[in-house]
Formats: C-alpha cells, sequence, structure tokens
C-alpha cells in the first residue's frame, strides 16, 4: 500500500514499442526484476508483461499497431557487463508505418566518470531505420542528455554503423537507446541489432592494470626477500 502524498517508486529498466500513428505509447514492459503490469513508469503505467524470467532481460512478442509480428529484447545488468545496454528487435508490417523502440536502465556506476557515450548498429531492413543512444549524468529514466548523435539508414538492405558523443557524467547514470523503424508498405520486415556503452576516461584501464601490475611486483619482492629490516647506522 502507498502512504498519501507519496509517488510510487518507478522501475528502472523499461522497454517501450509505439506505432507513431497511435494515440498514447502502445507497449511499456518493465524488467520482471522491477514489477509487473501496472507499475508505474516514467512513460506510464506499465501494460505488457515481460516474458523473460531473467534477471536484466526484457522481452516482448505480439503486434505493435500496423507491426503485426514483432519481437524485441532488451540487455541490462546484471545479464551483461555494467555501463552497457543491448537491444535486438525483429519487425513485420501488414501496412506502412514508423515503429518507435525505447529501452532504458538507470543507476549505472561503471565505469566511473565515463567521458563517452557509443552507440553501435546494423542489421537488414526494406525500409529505413534511425537510432540514437543516449547517457543522462542525472541518472534520469529514459534521459537524453548527452547524444552519440543520430544515425540513419536508407535505400539499402544491409546496414551498420557506429556513433559517440562527450559526456562529463560523474556518480550514477542512466542510459538509453531510441530506434525508429519506418515501413512504406505491408510484408516489409527489419532486423537489427543495437548496443549503447558508457566508454571509460582515457587511460583508466592502462592505469588500473599498471597499479594491478605493481602490487603483484611488490607481493613477489615480499615472497622472495629474506625478511631482515634494516638498520640504521
Amino acid at each position: 500500500m502507498l502512504l498519501a502524498g507519496l509517488p510510487a517508486a518507478q522501475a528502472a529498466f523499461v522497454l517501450t514499442l509505439d506505432d507513431l500513428a497511435t494515440e498514447g505509447i502502445d507497449v511499456i514492459v518493465v524488467d520482471d526484476a522491477d514489477g509487473g503490469v501496472g507499475t508505474p513508469t516514467s512513460e506510464g503505467l506499465s501494460n505488457t508483461a515481460d516474458t523473460d524470467g531473467v534477471d536484466g532481460i526484457i522481452s516482448f512478442s505480439g503486434s505493435v499497431g500496423s507491426f503485426i509480428l514483432g519481437v524485441t529484447t532488451g540487455i541490462s545488468r546484471p545479464a551483461v557487463v555494467p555501463g552497457r545496454l543491448h537491444l535486438s528487435s525483429v519487425s513485420f508490417s501488414r501496412s506502412g508505418g514508423t515503429l518507435g523502440i525505447m529501452l532504458s536502465d538507470t543507476d549505472f556506476l561503471d565505469p566511473a566518470s565515463p567521458h563517452a557515450v557509443e552507440l553501435t548498429i546494423g542489421g537488414t531492413t526494406d525500409g529505413t531505420v534511425f537510432a540514437e543512444g543516449f547517457l543522462d549524468g542525472g541518472n534520469a529514466k529514459l534521459g537524453m542528455v548527452d547524444s552519440t548523435g543520430g544515425l540513419h539508414f536508407a535505400g539499402m538492405r544491409a546496414f551498420a554503423g557506429a556513433s559517440t558523443g562527450s559526456t562529463s557524467a560523474t556518480g550514477a547514470y542512466s542510459l538509453a537507446a531510441l530506434m525508429r523503424i519506418t515501413h512504406t508498405a505491408g510484408g516489409q520486415i527489419t532486423s537489427l541489432n543495437g548496443v549503447v556503452t558508457a566508454v571509460p576516461l582515457p587511460g583508466a584501464h592502462a592505469l588500473m592494470t599498471s597499479a594491478l601490475v605493481g602490487l603483484g611486483a611488490a607481493g613477489r619482492r615480499k615472497r622472495t626477500g629474506n625478511g631482515a629490516v634494516p638498520v640504521a647506522p
């Protein structure tokens, strides 16, 4: 039971799918570890159950407006390493239209203080695909503060691309992936896989590796030494 005057806690890991020709957001799914149908999100109450029972994985299978057959899966921590969102989708349409897909998760802390956010994507399409990744240092759900910049693919069957944007986030942050699939007629199909990644500060990994090597060397010297303590003359 919610106490009067207190807002309901919102789910962190959320997937939305929306035929842009329809009113409102057609599908809102939260990770079943965060709740079920009726769970509050920043986009409204979730209205569709997660079909995957694994923490960190959201799956949806069904129709969304003119897109009569679709399977979409989002993956985040703890199913994959922190600082990364995976989104895969296959969509088949009965008529022309545009399908918007958004995946978002919050409370990322690793890598600490990322300097960039990167989007990589590939797939095949009979229509067009627009993709963009986001990192929000304010840790907002579906936050769209620091962008990778958008990637647009049209007039090609197979596509692939990558884009990177800078960020000055410190502390906890959120990641989001936005995809828009446009079909001009029925019988068209799009399949895509995208990854949004928080990129560590340059040299951070090398610095950590150097520190670990130094600790290892110190340990070896200690094990091989005679244990004598030098005495001042």
